[in-house]
């Protein structure tokens, strides 16, 4: 499997927001699927999370009923292309997909930006 660290790109784009318990984010995949890999200060043993529930899109029938839907993150893809997509993702989305990636705070926060902005 190939793994991409990418934590320090985290902090560059989210700063605090980061769980400073964290010391290693990692994009990893092989050809059959693509995940992230979280390590914290406080174990020893990664926390691998699959991304194919992440869709991309969604494919209708004729009749326009959900047929297919598409991973946002194809192992055939190049691992920096897919690296680059999961650090592209929003906030609102990074805690809704992944645990612990930002402080409680930070994630209540980013919450609540995103219901007060979309009650309208």
């Amino acid at each position: 499997m190939e793994k991409l660290e990418i934590l320090e790109h985290f902090i560059k784009k989210h700063g605090n927001k980061i769980n400073a318990e964290l010391s290693s984010v990692k994009y990893c995949q092989n050809e059959k699927m693509a995940m992230v890999e979280l390590t914290f200060n406080t174990t020893r043993k990664p926390v691998s999370i699959n991304l194919d529930f992440i869709i991309d899109d969604i494919i209708k029938d004729d009749e326009s009923s959900d047929h297919k839907s598409i991973p946002l993150f194809n192992p055939e893809v190049d691992i920096v292309d897919n690296a680059r997509s999961f650090l592209d993702l929003d906030e609102f989305s990074l805690i809704m997909c992944i645990d612990q990636i930002f402080t409680e705070e930070a994630a209540i926060s980013v919450n609540n930006e995103f219901f007060n902005k979309n009650k309208e």
